[in-house]
């Protein structure tokens, strides 16, 4: 199988991308039923995963707050770098 490009750190779940053929699916489909946010949402928002407990939408947006700041510079850095690729492309 082909490296799929999820971010979850969870690769023994069966829903995992690597896992199947199914793409993201599968995931998202498990965590909209069972009121989650999948894994990869909260990796995109960086910190500390390992004392999270409950992957709830309320306990993501918790997160995001506590971490708000990570995010914010993180996405900064990666306009910054986009930016400068096309400054280098066009250069």
């Amino acid at each position: 199988m082909n490296e799929h490009f999820c971010t979850c750190p969870v690769k023994s779940c069966d829903k995992h991308p690597a896992n199947h053929e199914s793409g993201c699916d599968i995931c998202i489909q498990k965590n909209l039923a069972e009121g989650e946010i999948p894994a990869c949402f909260w990796v995109s928002v960086g910190g500390d995963l390992s004392n999270e407990k409950e992957f709830t939408v309320e306990c993501f947006v918790d997160y995001f707050q506590r971490n708000r700041e990570q995010y914010l510079k993180q996405e900064i850095t990666k306009k910054e770098r986009s930016h400068d690729g096309l400054h280098q492309v066009h250069a």
